[in-house]
């Protein structure tokens, strides 16, 4: 997959199918970013700054091997009806690890046991 074939799997998940809740596209904006290199390739991250670590910044790139990791995890907070943490989720699910403590408590029971469900 090229990156202009993983941005555009990327931006087709938060759009949704048609008539999706147009929420999900908006938060892109604070949820994601992109980097573009030197060799001329983009990565597309989820941005968790201060949300495994204190004071730092972090992000998780999305890439194609994690891209089902990615669309599963939108899915699932679409579905919650949560607004904005498939990026959170994402990234318990590929690292396998659960955020700071202040940034777990915080979520939603249901957000909570998928992030527990995704480390057991």
């Amino acid at each position: 997959m090229n990156d202009n074939e993983l941005v555009y799997r990327i931006m087709q998940t938060l759009a949704g199918p048609p008539g999706a809740d147009e929420d999900v596209m908006a938060e892109a904006g604070e949820e994601l970013f992109l980097w573009r290199n030197d060799d001329g390739t983009v990565k597309i991250m989820a941005n968790l700054n201060d949300t495994f670590y204190y004071a730092c910044g972090d992000s998780e790139p999305i890439t194609a091997d994690n891209l089902p990791v990615f669309e599963q995890s939108v899915r699932d907070v679409v579905r919650l009806g949560i607004d904005g943490r498939w990026g959170l989720l994402f990234a318990v699910r590929v690292r396998r690890r659960l955020p700071l403590r202040p940034v777990y408590e915080a979520q939603s029971p249901e957000f909570r046991a998928l992030m527990d469900e995704a480390i057991a």
